[in-house]
């Protein structure tokens, strides 16, 4: 499952602006421009890194079971220093959080060798202030991909 079927401004459902924008703009509702029900997602991308095929693609909402056993795979140290608290697993409401994004405010990617996750990387934030954080675990063999 894709983020979206439509990988274009031009495809999909379309909503009506935003009726405070179209005021802002003196429109009314009905003469208002139509704007994409969905953003498109970005599509993958394969690397080549010290002689591997790795793809570095966006997180998406089926994305749930591999997080959940990655954060699994991970050191408690790993995990501790990346959640700012001790757990043994992700649950199930907080894996739907971090795969289900909005791509206006934020944006996470995810780093395959294969079917392996090797890697989380996350952007968030609005109005010009943004956030990064990125999560690999270290009992794998380095990559380098972090530099």
């Amino acid at each position: 499952m894709a983020c979206s079927k439509w990988r274009s401004q031009s495809e999909g459902p379309k909503l009506p602006a935003s009726p405070a924008k179209a005021a802002i703009a003196g429109l009314t509702a009905e003469e208002a421009p139509l704007r994409p029900a969905l953003r498109p997602c970005p599509s993958d991308k394969i690397v080549e890194h010290r002689g591997k095929r790795l793809v570095l693609r966006p997180i998406r909402p089926d994305d749930e079971p591999l997080l959940i056993t990655f954060v699994q795979a991970l050191s408690p140290q790993d995990r501790r220093l990346r959640f700012v608290g001790t757990f043994r697993e992700l649950s199930h409401e907080m894996a739907v959080r971090l795969t289900k994004i909005d791509y206006h405010r934020q944006m996470a990617f995810l780093l395959l060798d294969g079917a392996t996750l090797l890697g989380v990387g996350r952007l968030a934030g609005s109005h010009g202030s943004w956030r990064t954080r990125a999560l690999a675990s270290t009992s794998l063999p380095s990559f380098g991909s972090a530099t």
